[in-house]
């Protein structure tokens, strides 16, 4: 990828407002989030050493930021010694992606976050009360 070496790869699940970095850090690969809740900001964060040019989003709704600078979508430049975060909210939908794509000196790289399975009661027999669905009894639903 580049042709350089990866050095560091995060990501974080940061709600549904922007947060300072580096807060509740889950550790992934820019390319994907699993289980993020509906409607939520997602932020991924990569080094590409060595790699100097030209970023800009080339699909999605996101935004990135340089060095944990202010979030934009607008193109601009990256050194060899920046970091990129890029910041996706989820969508309002279950078990659906969304992505982010960017190009880095001609490059693209992609960024997808994905909701979680939506959680689906039943009624018990009676009536009254649910069952969540690992068969546990969820009284006065």
């Amino acid at each position: 990828m580049f042709g350089k070496t990866l050095i560091s790869t995060f990501s974080r699940t940061i709600g549904n407002s922007f947060q300072a970095p580096f807060m509740g850090v889950v550790y992934t690969t820019l390319g994907s989030k699993t289980g993020v809740e509906v409607s939520t900001a997602t932020i991924s964060r990569k080094v590409y050493p060595g790699v100097t040019g030209a970023i800009s989003i080339t699909s999605g709704t996101g935004t990135y930021a340089i060095n944990g600078g202010t979030p934009t979508s607008a193109p601009g430049t990256l050194v060899d010694t920046d970091y990129i975060e890029a910041i996706q909210t989820s969508s309002a939908s279950y078990e659906t992606d969304v992505e982010l794509v960017f190009s880095i000196d001609g490059s693209p790289d992609t960024f997808t976050v994905t909701t979680r399975a939506e959680t689906v009661y039943a009624k018990d027999p009676d009536g009254n009360d649910m069952i969540d669905p690992d068969g546990n009894l969820v009284e006065d639903f």
